[in-house]
């Protein structure tokens, strides 16, 4: 009886073990057998399958709508512009940490004086202008804070004006740039700039002693006993040399 279940026992393990062996085959073929996007297989859909199911890559291009969108921007501005001035009151020079207020207007009327009241370093120039114009000034030394409203409605014969406060933040030679758009509006569209002119100025910023002073007074505090020997020096230097300081300067006076 114990050979006997010893045997019986070898059977049903070797019967266990073909038939795994047989499911793992059949499992293999299936998945080498399925189509492409099926189960088992890639569902990635190549260009040429792509193409005999009428499907076409996507490609960017203009929208026909805002071709015509663009077309009626353009033919309005063209429409609206007139002839018109400008004058901008920028100084020349400026000091560190001082305020400066910068002025900028502009008219259609070409015969208005818009440089009457304004300093020795305004400017004018010939412009194109329309019923809604917008300035904004920038630079990269400055701190600049507008004082007047952005977008400005000229009317006929009228002076628009805007205003900057503007404060010199680095000593040297810097830059100011004046931008003048066009605000431009047609049906069933939103309202968009369109930059007319930029200006660019020249500004030379000096240093401001009290602005140094201001900015370097840690600096002069963890450094005062040294500073203080310098001085001390100095001032000895002087009284020790004042005999020969005063005969000298007798010397060449009676000389002369």
């Amino acid at each position: 009886m114990r050979y006997r279940s010893r045997g019986q026992h070898f059977f049903i393990y070797t019967s266990i073990l073909v038939i795994i062996l047989a499911l793992l085959v059949g499992c293999d073929g299936r998945g080498d057998e399925s189509p492409a996007g099926g189960p088992g297989g890639n569902s990635a859909t190549t260009p040429a399958e792509s193409s005999e199911t009428g499907a076409t890559p996507t490609t960017q291009s203009v929208s026909p709508n805002y071709k015509i969108a663009q077309d009626a921007y353009s033919a309005t501005l063209k429409e609206t512009l007139r002839p018109g001035q400008i004058a901008f009151d920028i100084a020349t020079q400026m000091k560190v940490a001082e305020n400066e207020v910068i002025e900028v207007r502009v008219t259609d009327n070409l015969q208005r004086d818009l440089k009457a009241g304004l300093s020795k370093d305004a400017k004018t120039q010939p412009i194109d202008v329309t019923s809604f114009l917008g300035a904004e000034l920038t630079g990269a030394s400055f701190e600049i804070k507008p004082l007047s409203q952005k977008k400005q409605v000229l009317a006929q014969g009228r002076v628009v004006k805007w205003l900057w406060n503007v404060t010199p933040s680095e000593a040297g030679s810097q830059k100011l740039f004046l931008e003048i758009c066009a605000y431009i509006s047609i049906k069933n569209q939103p309202e968009v700039p369109a930059c007319l002119e930029t200006f660019s100025r020249d500004v030379t910023v000096a240093v401001n002693p009290s602005s140094w002073l201001g900015q370097n007074w840690k600096w002069i505090i963890e450094n005062w006993s040294a500073i203080a020997a310098v001085l001390t020096g100095a001032s000895v230097f002087i009284v020790a040399k004042w005999k020969w300081i005063k005969d000298l300067f007798r010397k060449k006076t009676s000389k002369s």
